[in-house]
Order: structure tokens, then sequence, then C-alpha cells
């Protein structure tokens, strides 16, 4: 990240959403993007739009369910911040999601004979690969 001005508020962003910095810039540039009068805000649907560049499928009622959650939603008008609070909801589902994938894939690698477990043997064989 060498060269970029990282916005102190991001530190705070990340801890409370889980987000990484990387992440928070890039959440960054697409609601400075469709923010086009600069009132640092935005409604639900550009959220959604936002989303959706970022390759993050999103359907309306999941977006109208997490922004309900969120204090000050009435308004339909949200700050960065809470736009992060939505988005880091879709964005930490669908990492949790891929790790699971990747960890059924690496039993099925150690499950040999596919019978749906690994011996003790096997396990203490990958621990000790760690």
């Amino acid at each position: 990240m060498s060269g970029f001005e990282v916005d102190p508020e991001f530190y705070l962003i990340s801890e409370a959403t889980g987000l990484d910095i990387d992440q928070l810039m890039g959440l960054k540039k697409g609601f400075e993007g469709f923010d086009k009068e600069g009132s640092g805000k935005i409604s639900q649907t550009t959220m959604q739009m936002i989303l959706k560049s970022m390759g993050i499928r999103v359907e309306k009622d999941e977006i109208e369910g997490a922004v309900t959650e969120i204090e000050g939603y009435e308004s339909g008008q949200f700050s960065f911040n809470q736009f992060c609070t939505v988005a880091a909801k879709f964005m930490t589902e669908d990492d949790e999601e891929q790790m699971k994938e990747e960890l059924k894939e690496a039993f099925r690698i150690y499950d040999k004979e596919g019978n749906g477990y690994i011996t003790t043997d096997v396990l203490r064989e990958i621990i000790s690969e760690i």
C-alpha cells in the first residue's frame, strides 16, 4: 500500500466490521465514485450497485434486511461508515463460504477412501505438516 494515505477512520471501521484496509479502500473508491454530489451519503440502491460492481451478489431483500440494523436507516441515505457496516455483512459471509469450501476440499484430499472421516493417524500427519 505504499504511496497511499490511509484515512485514520479506516482503522476504526476495520476494527468494527472485520474488513481489512484494502477492502475499505475499495469500498471508499466505489462510494466516492457513486457519490456524485459529494454529499457523503448514498442510497440503498446505490449501495447495492457498488457491491454488485465489486462482484458481490446481493439481492434487494437481503440488503433491505441488513440496512434495517443500521441506526438512522429510515432516512434512506447512508454514510461511508454505515455503508461499510452493511457491506461487511456480505463480504465476510463470502469469505466464510469460501473457507468452508476450501476446508471441504482439503478434507476430501485426506479422506482417501471417501468414507466421510479421517483417521487419527492422518490427523497427526496433517498436524505435523503444519
